[in-house]
């Protein structure tokens, strides 16, 4: 059976969307010069074509990010490619501009983008990545925002620290700083990393709650095993079960909470 790469490229070839010239090289929207210029768009005008893709990209992102909760598609190019993908899964659909537009209400976010929503981006096409870093940075702001307003309006705004960035690298820039509890719940590659960064920062008798460990029970499911999202929880809820520095516990509760207890030194 032929992979969906290979079934996408020929149809891609069969509608003459991409296009060859090496005479006279097409300029990309990063600037870049290339003989190859790939035309998704075309995919639009053919409906068996179109359903095909929108279903296949559907099925990823259901597969490898489960609790997503909106796709967000980047302008102008992933629009319609966004949308039915958001159709398809019964999620909310949103769609980020290059920049705020310079009438109306000056938005560079067009739909609504509810606080601290999942949100999987959607692109048509990428050669530098800078369209869709762009949009990712975009929504991050928004969020920043809200967050941000919610916080100075607290009681507690003088004790409230917002880190914004990698969180590898601010952990690890924080230096001795101590936590009584850490919330983790980032990206599942790297839970193992974000543990073992944590760890040392965590007092003894101190919490980490780890969430969504049973990942939609696709831990447990060995047609989920191959997805890296699931790979990065099985290894994180092993090394876990091995560490005899702390005790722990998976509550069942929707996608699965690990509470995780680090053990004085007088216990061990």
């Amino acid at each position: 059976m032929e992979s969906i790469e290979k079934i996408v490229a020929k149809q891609l070839l069969d509608i003459k969307a991409v296009k060859l010239n090496p005479e006279n090289p097409f300029t990309w929207a990063s600037g870049w010069k290339s003989p190859i210029y790939c035309d998704n768009r075309r995919i639009l005008s053919y409906p068996e074509i179109r359903a095909n893709v929108c279903r296949w990209m559907a099925d990823i992102i259901a597969k490898q990010y489960p609790d997503v909760e909106v796709i967000a598609g980047v302008a102008t190019g992933a629009i319609a490619h966004g949308y039915l993908v958001a159709h398809m899964l019964g999620k909310p659909f949103c769609y980020v501009r290059p920049k705020p537009k310079d009438h109306g209400t000056g938005s560079q976010i067009e739909g609504i983008l509810p606080a601290g929503a999942k949100v999987v981006i959607v692109e048509d096409l990428i050669s530098t990545g800078m369209s869709s870093l762009a949009a990712k940075n975009a929504l991050a702001d928004e969020l920043e925002d809200f967050i941000r307003s919610h916080f100075d309006s607290s009681e507690f705004a003088d004790r409230l620290h917002l880190h914004i960035g990698d969180a590898k690298e601010i952990l690890a820039s924080m230096g001795d700083v101590k936590f009584d509890l850490v919330f983790m719940d980032a990206n599942k590659r790297e839970y193992c990393e974000y543990y073992d960064l944590v760890f040392p920062m965590l007092e003894e008798g101190g919490f980490i709650i780890a969430d969504n460990t049973l990942w939609d029970g696709h831990v447990v499911d060995e047609s989920h095993l191959k997805d890296a999202q699931t790979q990065g929880i099985v290894r994180f809820n092993k090394m876990v079960a091995m560490d005899d520095r702390v005790e722990k516990v998976i509550l069942p509760i929707r996608d699965g909470l690990t509470l995780i207890r680090k053990r004085p030194k007088c216990e061990l």
